[in-house]
């Protein structure tokens, strides 16, 4: 009797669920590397570029910092002005800090009333006795939750610190485009296993295909019909089975079609002898008898 294998347990479905979890898995480690090394790429680019856009502005700043004026707001228009062109990021804010820790000028419009001010900043202070804070501490705004970068930099002339830049730069853009392309590797992921997994069915096809053509003519062959032949696809190893399963047939059906010619000839000769035969198996039960015999 033929038992069918189900689907969920056939060879086709587990070839299926293996190379779909090796791309899977393929997909995940290129991911996770990609995504880890483009994003310090990108935070050290961000870096990097705060670092020669601040360098330039604490340069570029020297000149009216130790200039006489005789009115402080043409000071502080003549910061502005340089702030607008030298330090345009996106999201960012940039105080200037004379040497007595007051606030000259901002590039945040909306934060000009800080102008005149004590800064109570500690990196200021630290920045005004010519510490420079390393490659620049991030936090977490409380309100916002964004992540933020905060540099101070000391402003210098060729006797003394003038002042000194403090800078609170968001980085919180760099993490979103992190997601859109989490995002995009998802999306590519579940595209490339559900294509792995259309084009293995249709390759698992062609493994299963002929195993299954040859267990069908093995049933054949159970109840005696030898006419039929597997049919032959390719030239693998899956072929050359196929081709010894054929040629295996074959050489059973010769065995038994000998085998009933000679026990045909032995009936005819058993039938038209004048003495009586009997012959029995190992345990003595009798298992053939001519005529003459009974």
């Amino acid at each position: 009797m033929e038992r069918k294998v189900g689907f969920f347990k056939s060879i086709q479905f587990k070839l299926i669920i293996i190379y779909v979890l090796l791309i899977l898995i393929a997909m995940q480690i290129m991911g996770v590397y990609f995504t880890r090394q483009l994003e310090d790429q990108l935070v050290e680019n961000h870096f990097n570029m705060l670092d020669e856009r601040a360098d330039l502005l604490a340069y570029s700043l020297v000149e009216p910092l130790t200039a006489q004026w005789d009115d402080r707001a043409e000071l502080t228009a003549e910061v502005n002005t340089l702030l607008r062109d030298l330090f345009s990021i996106e999201n960012s804010e940039v105080q200037v800090i004379d040497a007595n820790r007051v606030v000259i000028g901002t590039s945040n419009l909306s934060n000009q009333n800080i102008i005149g001010q004590l800064s109570s900043e500690i990196p200021v202070r630290r920045a005004l006795i010519g510490n420079r804070d390393g490659p620049g501490s991030i936090y977490r705004d409380p309100q916002t939750g964004n992540r933020i970068r905060v540099l101070a930099v000391p402003i210098r002339d060729e006797e003394a610190i003038v002042g000194a830049l403090y800078i609170e730069a968001s980085i919180e853009d760099i993490y979103d485009q992190m997601q859109d392309i989490n995002s995009i590797l998802a999306s590519g992921t579940l595209i490339a296993a559900s294509i792995t997994a259309l084009l293995m069915i249709l390759l698992s096809r062609t493994i299963t295909g002929p195993i299954l053509d040859m267990r069908k003519q093995a049933l054949r062959m159970g109840y005696g019909d030898f006419s039929r032949k597997v049919n032959v696809h390719s030239t693998d190893e899956i072929g050359q089975l196929a081709m010894s399963f054929n040629d295996l047939t074959m050489k059973l059906k010769d065995a038994l079609s000998t085998r009933d010619q000679e026990q045909k000839k032995l009936r005819s000769v058993l039938t038209h002898m004048t003495d009586g035969v009997i012959a029995s198996d190992k345990h003595g039960k009798m298992i053939l008898m001519n005529k003459r015999a009974e």
